[in-house]
């Protein structure tokens, strides 16, 4: 890789790897599971006829307005902060790399991204190791980023070039970071 494109995909790390951040901030909050606080009381069942109950089960099965609702696991914070992130997306983040994609299955986070003024023959794996290198730093040295990698979690990065030919793509981990 010519020192030119060194230079870019080094400033491309810092880049990609704000994308990254953004998730590990906006997934701060995920430190910890809430922890539920009820009473018996509230455990209790109504009082109801069997005939109201069923009719109430029907009614709603039949109504178009009740929404689906989607299965809680056990990341579900990160999912949705991870649609939160994705409808802000695509977003340039310098003059060579745009955010294109973020999206969570349960802990596990995957972001996409373009580099937009490099063809993919021109990044070798001396340099995708060294944005792994850059991406891993940052992301191991980010409260938000370890809290989810301490419930499971590991952030995988891809890179596309501008016709969205691949580059490559790495995952870090828990075990990345010593945790």
């Amino acid at each position: 890789m010519s020192s030119t494109l060194l230079q870019k995909a080094r400033s491309g790390c810092a880049s990609l790897a704000l994308l990254a951040l953004l998730a590990g901030f906006a997934l701060a909050g995920c430190e910890r599971e809430r922890e539920i606080v009820t009473q018996v009381e509230a455990l209790k069942p109504l009082a109801k006829s069997p005939a109201a109950s069923a009719a109430l089960t029907e009614d709603l099965l039949d109504r178009d307005e009740v929404p689906e609702r989607p299965p809680v696991t056990a990341c579900s914070d990160v999912e949705k902060k991870a649609r939160e992130l994705a409808a802000a997306l695509p977003r340039q983040l310098d003059a060579d790399t745009r955010a294109t994609r973020v999206s969570a299955k349960g802990c596990d986070l995957r972001l996409e991204y373009e580099l937009v003024t490099l063809d993919a023959g021109e990044v070798s794996e001396r340099g995708m190791r060294a944005m792994r290198h850059r991406v891993l730093d940052r992301l191991c040295s980010d409260k938000g980023a370890l809290a989810v990698m301490q419930r499971g979690g590991r952030f995988t990065n891809v890179y596309f070039d501008r016709v969205q030919a691949p580059i490559g793509l790495f995952t870090v981990a828990a075990d990345d970071c010593g945790i």
